[in-house]
């Protein structure tokens, strides 16, 4: 689908980079800049149609967002430019970070030497301890998520999750829309349906998962 017109007077569409159940994501132009630089918005489809549901969900964003606000400013985090609400319609922009995604790099099937390893433990659990230290879980954790910079060469954090709340996160479904066929993500959230783990663990479990990977 083919955004035509400006988000906000000031978001303009170049491609989509990925479409979802009830999320598309797009590269878009960012007008609102001097420099007219590249940023990536994330838009979701809020599933609900009575008021009452769509005031919750619309609530859970709000609180989501002005946490991650409050965080700050950090060059291992991508940063939050703006957010937009338009009836059910709700779009989450950030910066556009040039490199390629940790996936790219576990695709090549290259097996790490220790040392790698821990290294990439290291800094993204450094990662991780910037945003506990504020009560964030990130809650969207898989190597997608963590953008290898060009020019720079460390990891930055992108992408958290929106809808999920603060407290005790429910385990991601198996499926992303295809009975029974389990989404590329799912493996680097934990299964166990019916125990509750703590807030960051999940987190913990993605990290620990990428460098068993």
């Amino acid at each position: 689908m083919v955004v035509k017109r400006l988000i906000d007077g000031r978001f303009q569409f170049i491609r989509v980079v990925s479409t979802k159940a009830y999320t598309k994501t797009y590269l878009m132009t960012d007008h609102g800049s001097l420099a007219k630089s590249k940023c990536i918005v994330k838009h979701l489809q809020l599933p609900a149609h009575n008021t009452i549901t769509l005031k919750f969900l619309n609530d859970l964003l709000a609180k989501r967002v002005s946490l991650l606000k409050r965080m700050g400013d950090h060059e291992a985090i991508a940063r939050n430019l703006s957010t937009v609400q338009e009836g059910q319609d709700f779009y989450w922009v950030r910066d556009y970070v040039p490199g390629h995604s940790l996936l790219t790099e576990l695709a090549e099937q290259k097996p790490k030497t220790e040392a790698e390893v821990q290294s990439f433990l290291r800094e993204s659990l450094s990662i991780l301890a910037i945003i506990q230290r504020h009560g964030i879980a990130h809650q969207n954790l898989h190597p997608n998520n963590l953008i290898r910079h060009r020019d720079r060469g460390h990891l930055i954090l992108v992408d958290f999750g929106l809808i999920q709340d603060t407290g005790t996160p429910e385990p991601a479904p198996t499926t992303n829309g295809n009975s029974g066929v389990p989404s590329a993500e799912s493996a680097y959230v934990p299964q166990a349906r019916h125990r509750q783990y703590t807030r960051f663990a999940a987190d913990h479990f993605a990290i620990g998962m990428i460098a068993v990977q």
